[in-house]
């Protein structure tokens, strides 16, 4: 799991499916979906949630 050096993490998604679930991203990371939310703290588990259409970006990464 490496921290990004082009976002600036936290990055929070809404999840259009589910209030309350768990994933476990390929890398076998796991990330819990609280509240309709889920937040991606490396490169992988933003690629993960960006490439899923199940999920929504609340916030924009910035520099």
């Amino acid at each position: 799991m490496s921290k990004s050096k082009d976002n600036t993490f936290p990055i929070i998604y809404k999840d259009l499916i589910f209030k309350s679930r768990m994933l476990v991203i390929p890398t076998g990371e796991v990330l819990g979906v609280s509240d309709g939310k889920v937040i991606a703290m490396t490169d992988e588990a933003f690629q993960f949630l960006a490439d899923h259409a199940d999920f929504e970006c609340v916030t924009v990464p910035t520099e």
